[in-house]
């Protein structure tokens, strides 16, 4: 009887009974059929219980495949954090101020943080801070972060060993070049055509903005600092000439602040085979290539235009360089571009955003700066040149306190430190393999700052509380042989734009800015999205 039982009608079939209902009955269903019938339900718990045990297991193999490296004797306490190889980075990443004093009152001045496989030692004392900054490259060299793999990567060999081996020891010896023979150059005969060129460009994009309106003072400060690095590197009319350049350079920034905005997870993360990863490492490659073609231009030919690029080809003719002149140059214009990008748009938005809101420090800066440009008309000459730059003294001070009230929690100094010799500090080993890092803390202390959390550039006017503080409590763009080889440009850029920007517009945040607070990083940028960064400004009468 059961197997002699009339097939149903497709009508009965939409009559719901338990049976029907039920997830694993079979029936013989045509394919127009199947959109009638209700769908497969999931229970979530089951999902989430499955997803959870694949979690565990795989952090079972990695606690086991991925020991922490080892560490010498007499090295200092470690925090190891709770997950297997990314060690304390998740707690680190949520609250670093508050996690990094908790382990300088837990294991004192000297401690190490373990995270994605390496040990990164924290100096809380700045009279350590020497280590940081005066070793010589032989013992402790800059060219540390793991992503600096990617700059040189090739399509073949993107992340292979021998490649990042080479790429790391090309870009110390030219960092360390650039350091001592091109950034000098800077403060010298090139810093006249690059503040000119600054400033004519800078006065072109402010010129395109309209009369008024509404706009996100960070995304265009950021195309601005975009604009002006990329003339003084590869001169006048060529960004014109290569529009997707700025587009190439625009996607590698983005995936470097958003994407995986801590230095050790850059390279972690590209590593994963999606579309956006293909899209950043072919812009990498374009950049490179772009660079490459152009010095390799300028190296035929023997002369040019005082570009950045240009000046580091002579300079390297000059000292003989050996250590392949077009890649070493290539990657350090690199290097410099997503500096440049990631550091003076940020100082340039917390410098405008606190002369806003306090109107005496806002009504000195325009004051200095028109004291600046009425000099420069009695003496029958346009802005800026190197002396103009030099005079914007209470835009230096707005500087100064900008980076000092902004900085990240951990400070980079250009890049981190890898340690190639064992060094000993307070009683303690730090192991050669190692990473050196410095918070921050000392630019709040109440020690050498009065009330440091006020906004107050006028505090750099006191010769001699400045003289005062000690070495390495203020250390913006690094100290000794590593001073940021960009100091001066970058400082010429800040002030220039904040000033014109000033002088130009009278505007208003429409939202409240917060300061995002990423471990890693130069000066802390502002919170991006939902229209956070959004001023609505009017173009003043005697800038019409």
């Amino acid at each position: 009887k059961k197997n002699s039982r009339a097939t149903p009608s497709p009508e009965e079939r939409h009559i719901k009974t338990p049976q029907q209902n039920s997830p694993v009955k079979k029936t013989n269903m045509s394919a127009a059929q199947i959109g009638d019938r209700d769908e497969f339900v999931v229970d979530p718990n089951l999902v989430t219980l499955l997803i959870s045990s694949l979690v565990l297991l795989i952090t079972r193999w990695l606690w086991n495949m991925i020991p922490a490296p080892s560490q010498a004797r007499n090295s200092p306490p470690r925090v190891s954090g709770w997950m297997p190889y990314f060690g304390v980075w998740w707690d680190l990443k949520a609250d670093p101020e508050h996690y990094l004093r908790r382990c300088y009152e837990q294991h004192g001045e000297v401690f190490t943080l373990y995270m994605c496989g390496r040990n990164y030692h924290m100096l809380w004392n700045h009279e350590d801070h020497h280590i940081f900054y005066l070793k010589p490259d032989e013992e402790v060299s800059g060219a540390s972060q793991p992503f600096v793999a990617v700059l040189g990567s090739k399509d073949a060999a993107l992340f292979s060993s021998e490649n990042r081996n080479e790429i790391n020891a090309t870009v110390a010896q030219w960092l360390g070049f650039f350091h001592r023979h091109v950034a000098r150059g800077l403060s010298g005969q090139y810093m006249r055509s690059y503040t000119s060129g600054i400033h004519d460009e800078i006065r072109r994009g402010i010129a395109e903005l309209p009369p008024s309106g509404e706009l996100d003072l960070y995304q265009f400060l950021i195309d601005m600092s975009l604009r002006c690095t990329l003339r003084l590197m590869l001169g006048e009319g060529f960004l014109a000439e290569h529009p997707e350049l700025h587009a190439d350079v625009m996607t590698v920034k983005h995936y470097f602040d958003n994407y995986a905005p801590d230095p050790f997870l850059k390279s972690f993360v590209l590593l994963v085979p999606t579309p956006q990863n293909f899209a950043i490492r072919k812009a990498i490659i374009r950049i490179k290539s772009t660079f490459h073609n152009r010095i390799e231009e300028l190296y035929e030919k023997g002369e040019g235009e005082e570009t950045l690029l240009f000046s580091a080809l002579k300079v390297s003719r000059a000292n003989d360089v050996t250590f392949g002149p077009s890649h070493g140059i290539t990657l350090v214009m690199f290097l410099l571009t997503l500096s440049a990008t990631a550091n003076m748009p940020v100082v340039s938005f917390w410098a405008l955003y606190h002369l806003n809101r306090n109107k005496k420090a806002c009504a000195d800066v325009i004051q200095d700066y028109r004291r600046v440009a009425n000099a420069a008309r009695a003496e029958g000459r346009s802005l800026f040149n190197r002396h103009d730059y030099h005079e914007l003294k209470v835009m230096d001070n707005t500087v100064k306190e900008s980076v000092r009230m902004h900085q990240g929690v951990i400070h980079l100094g250009n890049v981190l430190r890898a340690i190639h010799k064992d060094q000993e500090v307070g009683g303690y080993v730090l192991e050669k393999g190692s990473i050196l890092c410095l918070p921050t803390h000392q630019y709040f202390d109440e020690r050498w700052y009065k009330h440091p959390h006020e906004f107050d550039p006028d505090r750099w006017n006191d010769s001699q509380w400045v003289e005062s503080l000690p070495r390495f409590t203020f250390t913006p763009f690094g100290a000794g042989a590593h001073f940021c080889p960009g100091r001066l440009v970058a400082s010429c850029f800040i002030k220039i734009i904040t000033s014109e920007f000033l002088e130009t517009f009278n505007f208003e945040f429409v939202n409240e800015v917060t300061k995002s607070t990423p471990p890693f990083t130069g000066v802390a940028p502002p919170t991006c999205g939902q229209g956070r960064n959004v001023i609505r400004f009017t173009r003043k009468p005697s800038a019409q």
